[in-house]
């Protein structure tokens, strides 16, 4: 009795294969009878046209037309010319009928096009009652695992399966499957949620970001997916006021008042963290002129990163302090698609490597005014960094065009223009494309400079289309020196593919590198693998290096107590 009431509930009514058989073949005798429904001027329309569209209506043209030039050009003997040079009255027939054929073809065209509609919504509900019926159907297989006590463990069937979700398609994801969704920047998902049963538990689950091994699991009984964690709970010197948070805007810092900080001087992020202001406002203010209008008039205190032409002047104002709160330089890169041509070809990424020239990128973009504020360094960990080393990368800070030109050459390039996207609204990068476009315009390459915003940017570096169909060959960008610092923290390196970073280099050698780092247990050997990471990313052409660079705070005197650190931190400020 116990297991035909379960039976019931899991396949709710007969038997699946019957319903689905039956309901669908439903759906397609009513798209049988919406393409027989037509009337009498439709089906001559599209006798028409069909005709029109046979090499049987060629034929006959062919005849006509050139029996009737044929007939008045004189050619043919006894026979008197009735429409002479240029043929006025062909051309009228043949203008009168173009014009009833093609509104014949239009008239069929727009029946054909209604029916289309009719079809992809017959489809769409035929694919829905699909995924309902295979619903029911996993329903009824975990009813069946639940009452034999099968144990079912997707992890280890599905663990590293993933899939694209493109626009307008649906994914139906089976019961107790680990699933981690990751949508681009620029799209909307809508995920619906099956309601959940008294009693039933959901769970989470935690892996390792290199091995893939899971870590923790917790499992709780999941009510309202949106409202259940309503906020994310501190232990800081500041606490976050979510009813002042606007998006792109505005992000609001209270003092902690219930924070004891330690009795240490304060060290980067570490030691002590003394809170002496109650409340910091960071502001969005996306126009650098905005910027330095309100910091000069005591409307802002600091401007984190103001843009390099600024510097001259802020330099001269004596209300302002430039203040270097960064202990590690800023580092530029370029970024090559490896999955799609040309850079998909490794001795085309080796010739893009070797056309670039640090210092004229770093002259470019920063400024000669702002000499003392960039670098070269031969190195893809940051100069002055315990990894830092000039081996396999040093190329990379003259560069060598002839060399460049030649590798390009032999490397069978085909000329077709490769797509590089400049940002227009980021200050900090935004004249890297344009010498990039110029070095490798040099060397060979046919580039299309493509110029969007940032968050447009983002969104078209996340597809792995080709380049002319809405994808990508070249971005550049700047890594802070702190997330590159090592092997394990420093993206461009990873060779995991698709799973990577935005490019998505593949080399199994490199990752076998990176393990071993992770591994590695003495400093002699950390630096000795790093190194050959270094080597290794520089034959695979992850990536090239364009240079190192500082962007100081501008920050007003009446402030002090600004901190050097790996990132922004705003404890010890004060406030005269």
């Amino acid at each position: 009795m116990g297991g035909s009431t379960q039976s019931e509930q899991a396949g709710d009514g007969p038997e699946l294969a019957g319903v689905v058989r039956r309901n669908i073949q439903a759906l397609l005798e009513v798209r049988k009878r919406l393409e027989r429904r037509k009337s009498r001027q439709e089906a001559i329309a599209d006798a028409i046209t069909r005709f029109t569209g046979s090499m049987t209506f060629v034929y006959l043209h062919a005849a006509i037309f050139g029996g009737w030039i044929l007939v008045n050009t004189g050619v043919v003997p006894g026979v008197r010319p009735f429409d002479p040079f240029p043929f006025v009255m062909l051309a009228m027939i043949a203008s009168v009928e173009a014009i009833f054929l093609s509104t014949f073809v239009l008239i069929s065209q727009n029946r054909m096009a209604a029916l289309a509609d009719k079809r992809a919504d017959l489809d769409l509900q035929i694919n829905l009652l699909s995924e309902h019926e295979i619903t029911r159907l996993i329903e009824l297989v975990d009813a069946i695992a639940d009452h034999l006590g099968v144990q079912f463990d997707g992890r280890a069937i599905l663990s590293d399966v993933s899939f694209d979700i493109r626009e307008g398609e649906m994914f139906l994801l089976p019961p107790r499957i680990p699933h981690s969704p990751q949508r681009p920047a620029g799209t909307v998902g809508l995920v619906l949620e099956r309601r959940r049963n008294p009693g039933e538990i959901d769970k989470l689950l935690w892996f390792c970001d290199h091995c893939g091994a899971p870590l923790h699991e917790a499992g709780f009984p999941l009510k309202d997916i949106g409202t259940q964690i309503k906020e994310a709970i501190g232990s800081g010197p500041y606490v976050f006021k979510k009813d002042e948070y606007k998006p792109g805007v505005q992000s609001i810092y209270l003092k902690n008042t219930k924070y004891v900080p330690r009795s240490e001087p304060p060290s980067g992020l570490a030691g002590g963290k003394k809170v002496f202001v109650d409340r910091i406002e960071w502001l969005a203010l996306k126009d650098a002129q905005t910027q330095l209008n309100a910091l000069l008039a005591g409307e802002i205190d600091m401007i984190e990163q103001p843009a390099f032409e600024q510097y001259p002047q802020l330099r001269k104002d004596n209300r302002v302090s430039i203040v270097d709160t960064g202990t590690v330089n800023y580092q530029y890169v370029m970024r090559f698609n490896h999955l799609v041509p040309p850079f998909n070809n490794p001795k085309v990424r080796e010739a893009a490597m070797w056309a670039m020239n640090q210092e004229a990128f770093l002259r470019a973009q920063v400024g000669p005014e702002n000499e003392g504020m960039f670098y070269t360094c031969p190195s893809m960990y940051p100069c002055g960094t315990p990894l830092a080393s000039p081996k396999g990368s040093d190329f990379m800070v003259k560069g060598n065009m002839a060399k460049a030109q030649q590798l390009l050459k032999d490397s069978g390039y085909d000329g077709k223009p490769i797509v590089v996207m400049r940002p227009t609204d980021l200050q900090s990068i935004h004249k890297l494309p344009l010498v990039a476009t110029q070095l490798l315009r040099q060397a060979g390459f046919k580039v299309d400079l493509i110029t969007m915003d940032w968050g447009s940017l983002v969104a078209r570096r996340s597809k792995k289309d080709p380049a002319d169909q809405g994808g990508w060959n070249i971005f550049l960008t700047a890594w802070v020196g702190a997330d590159i610092m090592n092997p394990l923290t420093s993206a461009p390196l990873g060779g995991n593919g698709e799973k990577g970073w935005a490019g998505w280099a593949t080399d199994a050698e490199l990752e076998k590198l990176r393990d071993q780092y992770a591994r590695a247990t003495t400093e002699a050997d950390k630096k000795r693998i790093a190194e050959a990471v270094q080597v290794r990313a520089t034959q695979v052409g992850t990536h090239a290096i364009l240079g190192e660079y500082k962007n100081p705070a501008a920050v007003r005197k009446n402030i002090s107590g600004v901190l050097k650190t790996a990132g922004s931190a705003y404890w010890n400020i004060q406030k005269n």
